[in-house]
C-alpha cells in the first residue's frame, strides 16, 4: 500500500510538472510573471502543496523558473520556439547579468539591439541592482569593406551612400556596446570585462545570440521596402530601398535542457560551433576604417535607423 502510495504521489508530481511545461510552452506564462502561490496552485490542480513544491523544484532546477524568499516564484524562461510571442531578450539578458559571470556571443548585422539592451543592463549594474564580477562578449560583424546585400536600392542600381550608413551604424553600435561596458570595469563596477569585435566578409541574414552556454536566440532578417533618407552633394535625399528591420523580427528561444537528445541542447551545442567556427576562421580583428557614424539624432527629418 506504502508503494502504491508512493507511485500515486510520483504520478501527481509529473502531472502537475505537465501543466506547467504545456504553460510555458503555449505563451499562457511570460517570462517575469509571477506564478500563483503554491497553495492556491495546489487547489486549482487538486493535489498537496507538497506535490507542487517539489514540481517546481525540478522546474526551478532546469532553470524555467525562479524561487526567492518573500517573492513567490517568477518564470525566467519559457519555450518560445512554441510560444507565438516569441523571446525576450531583455529578459534573458537581465536573468544572465544576475550571475557572477556573464558570456555572450553576438551575430548581427549591426548590433543596434543589442547595443540598446546592454545599456540598460549597465544602468541595473551602476544601481547595484545586479553585480556581475565579469563580463566577456564577443561580436561577429559584417566587415566595412565588405559590399553589402541590403540596404540596396529597390531599382537595383549602385548606390555607396546605402552602404556607408550601415557601415557607419555597425561601427557606432558595436563601440557604444564595447565602450559601456568597459566604463563598468573603469567605474570599479565590475571586476572583469573582455569585448572583442571580429569581422567577417559575409552579409548576416539572421541574428544569432548565445547567453552564458545556457540559451540561444536566432531571429530571421525579413527585407522590405521602405524609404531610406540619404546625405550627397546636392543635400539630402529619400532613396526607394529595400532593407531590414530586426527589432522586429521574432526570436526563437532555444534553452540548453540536460537531456542529451532534447532539441534545445542540440541547438545551443550547434549553435556555439557554428559560431567558433566563423570566430575561428573568418573573423577578422583588425576591420578598415568605417566611416563616421551620423549623430544619434540623425540629418534633420532623418527617419530612425533601423533596430537590426
Amino acid at each position: 500500500m506504502a508503494g502504491e502510495e508512493h507511485r500515486d504521489s510520483g504520478s501527481e508530481v509529473q502531472r502537475v510538472q505537465d501543466v506547467l511545461r504545456t504553460r510555458l510552452a503555449d505563451g499562457t506564462y511570460s517570462v517575469g510573471q509571477r506564478l500563483k502561490s503554491q497553495a492556491d496552485l495546489a487547489k486549482e490542480l487538486g493535489v498537496s502543496r507538497d506535490t507542487v513544491q517539489k514540481a517546481m523544484s525540478d522546474l526551478v532546477d532546469e532553470g524555467w523558473l525562479r524561487t526567492r524568499p518573500g517573492s513567490g516564484t517568477t518564470v525566467t524562461l519559457v519555450r518560445a520556439t512554441q510560444s507565438p510571442r516569441g523571446a525576450d531578450l531583455r529578459a534573458l539578458l537581465e536573468a544572465a547579468f544576475e550571475e557572477k559571470e556573464v558570456r555572450i556571443d553576438v551575430w548581427s548585422l549591426s548590433s543596434e539591439t543589442f547595443d540598446l539592451q546592454i545599456r540598460n543592463q549597465a544602468l541595473r549594474v551602476a544601481a547595484r541592482q545586479v553585480r556581475p564580477e565579469r563580463i566577456e562578449v564577443r561580436m561577429l560583424l559584417p566587415g566595412t569593406d565588405v559590399p553589402l546585400s541590403y540596404p540596396r536600392r529597390y531599382d537595383g542600381g549602385d548606390d555607396e551612400r546605402l552602404t556607408a550608413r550601415m557601415h557607419a551604424l555597425v561601427k557606432r553600435h558595436s563601440e557604444s556596446v564595447r565602450d559601456t561596458l568597459l566604463d563598468l570595469q573603469d567605474r570599479g563596477l565590475v571586476r572583469e570585462v573582455d569585448v572583442q569585435i571580429r569581422y567577417v566578409p559575409v552579409t548576416p541574414t539572421s541574428k544569432v545570440y548565445l547567453i552564458n552556454g545556457k540559451h540561444g536566440l536566432m531571429g530571421f532578417y525579413d527585407i522590405e521596402r521602405r524609404p531610406i533618407r540619404v546625405s550627397g552633394d546636392d543635400g539630402d535625399e529619400l532613396v526607394d530601398a529595400l532593407d531590414v528591420l530586426g527589432f522586429g523580427s521574432t526570436l526563437l528561444h532555444f534553452f540548453r535542457e540536460p537531456a542529451e537528445a532534447s532539441v534545445g541542447r542540440k541547438f545551443v551545442d550547434a549553435a556555439q560551433r557554428w559560431f567558433e567556427s566563423h570566430w575561428m576562421h573568418l573573423g577578422d580583428p583588425s576591420d578598415p576604417s568605417a566611416p563616421s557614424a551620423p549623430s544619434e539624432s540623425g540629418a534633420p527629418g532623418d527617419p530612425p535607423a533601423p533596430m537590426v
